[in-house]
């Protein structure tokens, strides 16, 4: 039983993880066509967006507890563990790439 609720609440962590990012993979194709000044202006509608921080936060730890919970089980454990690396490897890709591009560009008053 304890398995069935942490897949349910790792479900729900990772759907809500998907929402920043199908933002900002739809508005990209025009965002992509601004010069730099109105791309610029356009990612101040992210601000605020860091509190998706926590849901990432949260479906990165439920899928770890859920792989260690199905580790011996067999089952989905491959899938799992797919998709922790998966949400890490954008972790990892957000905090090496992104973020330093984004405290570069950041307009300071």
């Amino acid at each position: 039983m304890a398995i069935y609720g942490l897949r349910v609440i790792s479900f729900i962590f990772v759907a809500l993880a998907f929402i920043p990012a199908g933002a900002h993979f739809f508005a990209m194709f025009n965002k992509m066509k601004l010069d730099g000044t109105s791309y610029l202006a356009a990612q101040r509608a992210y601000d605020g967006w860091s509190l998706f921080g926590i849901v990432v936060l949260g479906a990165l730890l439920s899928t770890a507890a859920l792989a260690v919970l199905l580790y011996r089980s067999g089952g989905s454990f491959g899938f799992i563990v797919v998709a922790f690396l998966s949400i890490g490897a954008t972790q990892f890709a957000f905090w090496t790439l992104t973020y330093p591009v984004n405290r570069a560009t950041q307009c300071r008053p």
